[in-house]
């Protein structure tokens, strides 16, 4: 089933942030069709196969995670026909899914200069610039991807996901629950969701969406623990803290409970969990002692405004939400 990939911690998605730098051209970023042919691999009679069979069976090795063997299926077929968009799609999947953000953006940039339109090359080049923080760029990228995709739930989250990362939670709001309607049965869906509405102060309803997806997929931790959270910041910590504590253990639950009761501008409290979360475990020594150091900055300035590094001060397990 077709899915968004998310990354989420406690309560804030972490994407993989590269720098970003100058354009690079497509040669520069990969080797040519020729040399990675060249090279030896278990399919050796790659010539004799005709260029469907090589698309066919290089999306086969793509979506078994087979990156050297998608490769060379991709690169003999453009061999075969230098101006296949197909081939080239999959040559920036494997750099997306190697992390050559760069090079990614290459390909998908020659794939959309052959065919303006493919919904799969404005879907990865717009991962790509918001894998490198060009947040804007992608969101203009994914408004073009759902002109040619409408209902894909993989582009909207992916516009929705950009939207937040600018803290624009109101403009993201609607395109998730769009995703939700299309994907009533995703658990993921509905964390994704739930997870902008607890960012914007609507406790009781993020509850009910993480319960709805916990009941989905009872073993989904990170609905698990973004529930927790919202039990907390509603006013029943105990709940939130019982249900990290399942998880991610007592030092950890107290760490990430001082970070949201500090969110709340409730200092005592926040202090008494981050002291606490030393106390227990003195791996969160530092981690806690920086949300001190936190604490004591928003005291004496009286922020009442979210850090954009969130996802560094909690902790949680890193959710891949490919289903």
């Amino acid at each position: 089933m077709l899915c968004y990939r998310l990354t989420v911690t406690l309560l804030l998605f972490a994407a993989s942030l590269g720098l970003a730098g100058c354009a690079t051209t497509l040669e520069a970023q990969q080797p040519s069709a020729k040399e990675m042919i060249g090279r030896e691999h278990p399919d050796a009679n790659l010539a004799e196969l005709s260029l469907p069979e090589l698309l066919v069976r290089g999306q086969g090795h793509l979506d078994q995670g087979h990156l050297k063997l998608a490769q060379l299926h991709y690169a003999r077929a453009l061999q075969v026909d230098e101006s296949s968009v197909e081939a080239i799609v999959g040559l920036g999947q494997i750099s997306f899914n190697q992390k050559n953000y760069q090079g990614a953006a290459a390909f998908m940039s020659k794939a959309i200069d052959l065919e303006p339109g493919n919904p799969d090359a404005l879907l990865f080049l717009g991962k790509s610039q918001r894998a490198q923080g060009e947040y804007d760029l992608a969101k203009q990228t994914f408004a073009k991807a759902q002109q040619a995709d409408p209902m894909n739930p993989e582009i909207l989250t992916e516009f929705a996901i950009c939207q937040d990362m600018v803290n624009r939670w109101d403009l993201s709001e609607p395109v998730f629950r769009q995703v939700v309607d299309l994907q009533p049965s995703n658990p993921m869906a509905r964390n994704n969701l739930a997870f902008n509405l607890l960012v914007q102060g609507k406790y009781p309803e993020a509850i009910r969406e993480l319960r709805h997806a916990m009941r989905l997929r009872s073993d989904l931790e990170v609905a698990r623990n973004n529930l927790a959270a919202a039990y907390i910041l509603n006013g029943q910590p105990e709940m939130g803290k019982r249900l990290f504590n399942g998880t991610l253990g007592e030092a950890a639950a107290y760490n990430n409970l001082g970070y949201l009761y500090m969110l709340q501008n409730r200092w005592d409290d926040a202090e008494t969990a981050l002291n606490k979360a030393m106390d227990l475990n003195p791996v969160f020594y530092v981690r806690a002692r920086n949300n001190l150091e936190r604490l004591k900055e928003r005291r004496l300035s009286q922020a009442d405004t979210q850090e954009d590094t969130i996802n560094e001060a909690l902790t949680a397990p890193t959710q891949n939400s490919k289903e």
